[in-house]
C-alpha cells in the first residue's frame, strides 16, 4: 500500500468539489423529502418552548438520519466514481469510499461551523428557512392547563 498524504489529499481541488457535491445532494435530499413529508421538518430550537418534533420519525430524520445522509453521499462517490480529479491516485475502492465518506462528514460538520460563525458575526442566517415554531403545525405540549377536546 502506498503512503497517503491526508493532508495534501484533503486540500486538493477535487477535495472541495467533492466537498460542494456532497453539500447539494445533502441539500435537495432534505429538500425533497421534508417537502414530501412535511411533519419531519424541525419545528422549533430544542430551548423553545414550543414542540421540537411532531412524531418519533422527525426526531430519528433530524437528529439521526440528517448526519448519515451526507456521509453516505460520500461514500457512494467513492463507490460509483472512479475519477482521478475527485480521488487523485488512489486506486482501492474501500480507500475512496472511506474518503469520500470522511469528506461528506467533513462537509456537513463545516458547513455547521460556517453557519454559526457568520450568524454570530453578521447576525445573518445564511439558511433562512430555518424552523421556527409554527403555532398552525405544532400541538400545545402535554400539561397541566392544556385540555385535550
Amino acid at each position: 500500500m502506498n503512503d497517503i498524504d491526508i493532508i495534501a489529499l484533503l486540500t486538493r481541488s477535487g477535495t472541495y468539489v467533492l466537498a460542494m457535491a456532497v453539500f447539494i445532494l445533502t441539500w435537495l435530499v432534505r429538500a425533497v423529502v421534508e417537502t414530501a413529508c412535511p411533519t419531519l421538518k424541525k419545528r422549533a430550537d430544542a430551548n423553545a418552548p414550543a414542540a421540537t418534533y411532531l412524531t418519533a420519525g422527525s426526531r430519528w430524520w433530524n437528529e439521526v438520519v440528517l448526519y448519515i445522509v451526507p456521509v453516505a453521499i460520500g461514500g457512494s462517490f467513492g463507490l460509483m466514481v472512479s475519477s482521478t480529479f475527485l480521488f487523485g491516485d488512489i486506486q482501492e475502492v474501500s480507500t475512496k469510499v472511506t474518503l469520500g465518506g470522511v469528506v461528506g462528514w467533513l462537509a456537513s460538520f463545516l458547513y455547521k461551523i460556517l453557519r454559526k460563525a457568520i450568524k454570530q458575526k453578521t447576525g445573518v442566517d445564511i439558511l433562512p428557512d430555518s424552523p421556527t415554531a409554527d403555532p398552525a403545525l405544532v400541538d400545545a405540549p402535554p400539561g397541566p392547563g392544556n385540555n385535550a377536546s
